[in-house]
């Protein structure tokens, strides 16, 4: 499911998969602590966006490109993991690449 899609209401819930009340909260709580969805009061409860939370691994190797394309890899690898750095300074950004270094 997409970031931002409303999860149906929990009344449609229980009745979908006859569970009480306190089973579906539940499972919504679980479910937010893991950063699934989010909940707006007043609005529903919703796919959660994880690229904002800075949960996903991006793995470049330099081997998959070959020996002639090792530039391109750097040249690739650097501008990603500034980019990542830029959009959320808190996510660690690692790379494989041992001669770039992270502009601060």
């Amino acid at each position: 499911m997409s970031p931002g899609v409303p999860l149906p209401g929990v009344l449609d819930l229980r009745t979908e998969f006859e569970v009480s009340q306190g089973t579906v909260e539940k499972a919504f709580v679980a479910l937010e602590s893991q950063g699934l969805i989010e909940r707006k009061p007043r609005k529903g409860v919703f796919v959660a966006d994880r690229t904002a939370t800075g949960e996903m691994a991006i793995v470049l190797k330099s081997q998959l490109l070959g020996v002639e394309a090792s530039q391109s890899y750097r040249i690739a690898c650097t501008a990603l993991t500034e980019a990542l750095h830029e959009r959320n300074p808190r996510w660690q950004v690692n790379n494989d690449c041992p001669e770039l270094k992270l502009k601060r």
